[in-house]
């Protein structure tokens, strides 16, 4: 999110944020097997928040019934917040998967031609492939 969802977003400076709500990547879920907490969900909401405060949430998917209801109060909770800090998590023992790491990166590489003035992407890239040039794209 820090590096390359919002470094993005700060560039549109948008009016209004909408969000497709999925939960699939929800702990508990079957399918999506992310792990992500509802206070993680929360997080995120409040990092968007900071970027700006008129936002829509859309529910569309999650397969596991409590773990959607879990994390959509917990969305919810934080948009209605009068404060975007953090409490921590005490649900997470660990940083991310290794395979979280190797998706940010992936996708870091993917979107760094499109926005060569974001030297997040570039730390991202670095991480897992040290070839990240920081000029601008060609037009075709």
């Amino acid at each position: 999110m820090q590096f390359i969802v919002l470094p993005i977003a700060n560039e549109f400076s948008p009016e209004l944020i909408v969000i497709s709500a999925g939960f699939d990547s929800a702990r508990g879920d079957p399918l999506g097997g992310c792990k992500v907490t509802p206070a993680g969900y929360a997080k995120l909401v409040r990092s968007l928040r900071e970027l700006q405060s008129k936002m829509v949430l859309c529910l569309e998917g999650g397969y596991n019934c409590k773990s959607v209801a879990l994390s959509v109060v917990a969305c919810v909770a934080a948009l209605f917040e009068k404060t975007t800090s953090t409490p921590p998590d005490k649900d997470v023992s660990h940083g991310p998967s290794a395979s979280a790491l190797e998706m940010l990166a992936r996708t870091a590489k993917s979107i760094a031609r499109f926005w060569p003035r974001q030297p997040e992407l570039c730390g991202v890239i670095s991480d897992v492939d040290s070839s990240c040039a920081m000029s601008k794209p060609e037009i075709a």
